[in-house]
């Protein structure tokens, strides 16, 4: 979803090593922009930018070292995509699955 957009360069620059799981990874590039806008003119007063640190369509690759889950596609899709990802979860520590309202995401975009 276009949260992941946004989501990947304030985890990154917050320290936080990002793995991305998606349906393109060959369409990311390895570091992600996110210009924040004043909100009148739409001047860039910031431009923050994280690093992918590996990114792939398939969850055996990314999810086992995932210690946070985020969730960036619409609600219908939660079920499905939880499927997929629940047999790649590390079962050997706790990991945190969390969810990304799009409604909300736009209000700041």
């Amino acid at each position: 979803g276009n949260s992941a957009h946004v989501l990947v360069p304030f985890l990154a620059e917050a320290g936080h090593k990002v793995n991305l799981l998606t349906r393109r990874p060959h369409d990311w590039h390895d570091i992600v922009y996110c210009e924040i806008t004043d909100g009148v003119t739409d001047k860039v007063d910031t431009t923050h930018a994280g690093k992918i640190n590996k990114r792939s369509s398939d969850p055996i690759d990314v999810i086992p070292d995932a210690d946070i889950i985020i969730l960036c596609m619409p609600v219908h899709q939660y079920r499905p995509a939880l499927d997929r990802l629940g047999p790649h979860i590390n079962r050997d520590k706790e990991v945190f699955i969390g969810t990304v309202s799009q409604h909300c995401v736009s209000k700041y975009i």
